[in-house]
């Protein structure tokens, strides 16, 4: 109850010690360290921040007390001479409703009366002389006695969407007993931009309330290539002699969160030995297909050896990402509990021993 926020003693070195204030509760040891390290990244080896570029391929964390970790290996490499910047434009409008389905086949009634209200709503669109919806999306959250069903999409005339407010009463009171579908709610789509501006084409001002005055920064940069490219991985290894199915989280931790429009999740071995295994069974390919229809583009995984981890990257993956997006989560929030769900061919020492606690 009493949540600590982190301390960090940096050292000349620029090694540091992660730990909590005394008498609150919390957590400090390595993977939770590691999972934050691995919280919304994309390259390992090019972090980029205006200042630097951090390579974190090598960082070593080590439990030194009850309380605190010593993180060890992180560098700065050069920056780049453009700065990372985001624009954001209207985009249309969504509607979004969510309801919740409580029975036998409850996921089977949830499908069927989220394509019955997007055939409808359809026809409401027609019969208005609308255009059609520029994207539509149903999802369904939950087991199968219980569901619960989000329902959404997206039109650039606010007016059409209008109707569907009301419409939405229709599915708790006219389809599959045991569902209630709310009204729902109409909002604006702000949609981002991305892109690199030449830290040169950029003016660099400070105004300390006597009026902006001009400073300078370095523009040059100096980057010259990723420090991923250069780490020795270790090898994927199939398992040998008996094995059983298991899920990852019996052999790893996850954390994911988003890039714009990609997902990135970090997985972290929690025993060293487990690292070939998980390189073996846990492909690019594999995370690709493991979340379809979502994943429209490729996917890259990255290696951090120095904490036991893999960081994958699944580009095209959120429906825009953030506001613009009709998933019910645009930021991949989930992405690496999902992900440890996934089964694979474990010595049975490692899918039934202590692996499972």
């Amino acid at each position: 109850m009493n949540i600590g926020f982190p301390v960090v003693d940096v050292l000349p070195s620029g090694e540091f010690t992660l730990t909590k204030p005394p008498d609150t509760d919390g957590l400090v040891c390595p993977a939770a360290a590691a999972e934050q390290l691995l919280y919304e990244i994309h390259d390992p080896g090019a972090y980029h921040v205006p200042d630097v570029a951090c390579d974190w391929t090598q960082v070593a964390i080590k439990q030194v007390s009850e309380h605190a970790v010593l993180v060890t290996g992180a560098r700065g490499l050069p920056p780049t001479d453009t700065y990372k910047c985001i624009a954001t434009h209207p985009s249309g409008f969504k509607f979004v409703c969510i309801g919740t389905i409580i029975g036998h086949e409850a996921r089977a009634k949830g499908q069927r009366i989220g394509h019955t209200l997007l055939a409808r709503w359809r026809q409401i669109l027609q019969k208005a002389k609308q255009a059609d919806f520029t994207e539509s999306r149903i999802e369904l959250l939950g087991g199968d006695f219980e569901v619960t069903v989000r329902l959404s999409v997206k039109h650039p005339n606010r007016k059409a969407l209008e109707p569907l407010v009301r419409e939405c009463a229709t599915a708790s009171v006219s389809m599959a007993q045991g569902g209630m579908i709310a009204p729902g709610t109409i909002s604006p789509v702000v949609s981002a931009f991305t892109f690199l501006q030449k830290k040169t084409k950029v003016s660099c001002l400070v105004d300390a309330g006597n009026g902006p005055a001009a400073c300078s920064v370095r523009a040059e940069g100096g980057f010259v290539e990723s420090a991923s490219k250069h780490v020795v991985p270790v090898d994927a290894a199939a398992p040998s002699g008996p094995t059983a199915r298991t899920k990852l989280r019996h052999l790893c931790w996850a954390r994911s969160g988003d890039k714009g429009d990609a997902a990135n999740i970090g997985l972290i071995a929690r025993r060293p030995e487990y690292l070939p295994l998980l390189r073996h069974a846990v492909t690019v390919e594999r995370v690709r297909m493991f979340f379809q229809p979502d994943c429209k583009g490729h996917v890259e995984r990255f290696d951090l050896p120095g904490i036991c981890a893999m960081n994958f990257l699944l580009h095209n993956t959120l429906g825009g990402g953030g506001s613009s997006s009709l998933h019910a989560d645009p930021l991949a929030k989930t992405y690496g509990q999902r992900l440890l769900e996934m089964e694979v061919e474990a010595p049975l020492e490692w899918a039934f021993g202590p692996a499972r606690l």
